[in-house]
């Protein structure tokens, strides 16, 4: 049976790098190490445990300064304190970065699988994957999601040609009949250029009265990796110890974020006002699974869901080159994280 879920918003991806500004205090001065963190692809859920992480004060009491980045810009900081650079990014993009030769070494996971999910509305006559032949599908047809689709279609037995994708312009479009199946992630949020165009309180309310069924590729053999934290290697060759660290800290944000989410939602929202503390406790709530899973610690890599992707991509020729994915990934600062107390 599909499980019911609500459509939450997350905040728009250029105001995530606002909120970084407000999270990320001026650099004190006792911090030995500037961690810059660079997002790809991101929403303030997402990266929930990094912000309470950070309002915890867990990263510097790791003697870290962590200061995000989103597009390339920074603010300022100390030009005397060396910097270590970490990524955030979905896995089909750290497999692309790594096939076009950028030396980015995976240590840890923040999302062990995509967050990707078909929602729909009850009554449309969706009720399984067969029922989507002859359907729209709203997609904004980022690699993730298209890959997610993909497989999903190519594993049931489900022909493309018999889907009409339709680009996506927010959940009005589900609401309104616009589109018949939306593929988005959990907590997704409305293109950008959407925003003046959409009253995010009434959408969500709307969606709230709507009884909105989603479908999760998992149920469907569809096991893709979610989001992974890359640095280069040099860093993991010359200095792990940072990365140790961050590691450490980062842990006890998301263990913190899951072991109340109401009140983290609540200190969340008061960071970004623009998502309601409902919406965010929600969100929060519905990707416990893809960031916790059920026995498995927080950011270790499945190889083999790892594996099915790369093969994937390969096939597809969404790579320009093969990768060495053996040397791709380094658990040793995560077991080091989780095995070492701070010295």
């Amino acid at each position: 049976m599909a499980r019911v879920e609500r459509i939450r918003f997350a905040w728009p991806y250029r105001w995530l790098f606002l909120l970084a500004a407000f999270c990320c205090a001026p650099l004190p001065s006792y911090a030995t190490d500037v961690v810059f963190l660079k997002l790809v692809d991101q929403t303030v859920p997402s990266i929930a445990g990094l912000l309470r992480a950070d309002q915890m004060g867990a990263f510097r009491d790791e003697a870290i300064a962590l200061n995000i980045v989103g597009d390339g810009s920074e603010n300022d900081l100390r030009k005397d304190i060396s910097r270590v650079e970490v990524y955030l990014l979905p896995a089909d993009k750290f497999l692309s970065m790594r096939a076009k030769g950028i030396k980015l070494t995976s240590f840890a996971v923040n999302a062990a699988d995509s967050a990707v999910r078909l929602y729909f509305r009850r009554g449309s006559g969706v009720h399984a994957l067969s029922d989507l032949t002859g359907r729209s599908i709203g997609c904004r047809c980022t690699t993730s999601e298209t890959i997610v689709l993909e497989l999903l279609l190519e594993k049931n037995g489900i022909s493309k040609s018999g889907l009409t994708e339709v680009p996506h312009s927010g959940p009005d479009q589900l609401l309104t009949g616009g589109v018949d199946v939306l593929i988005a992630s959990v907590g997704f949020d409305a293109p950008p250029e959407q925003e003046a165009k959409l009253n995010m309180q009434a959408s969500a309310s709307a969606l709230s009265a709507a009884q909105i069924d989603s479908l999760d590729p998992r149920s469907f053999g569809v096991h893709v990796p979610g989001t992974f934290f890359a640095t280069s290697e040099e860093t993991l060759r010359k200095d792990p110890s940072v990365i140790v660290r961050f590691l450490r800290a980062v842990i006890k944000g998301w263990e913190n974020v899951y072991e109340d989410t109401n009140a983290s939602a609540k200190l969340l929202s008061e960071r970004a006002p623009q998502l309601t503390r409902a919406s965010l406790q929600s969100t929060l709530d519905l990707q416990r699974d893809y960031i916790l899973p059920g026995g498995q610690r927080f950011g270790e890599t499945s190889r083999s869901k790892l594996g099915e992707l790369y093969s994937f991509m390969l096939r597809r020729r969404l790579l320009p080159a093969a990768i060495d994915l053996l040397g791709a990934i380094d658990e040793r600062p995560l077991l080091d994280a989780y095995r070492r107390p701070r010295e």
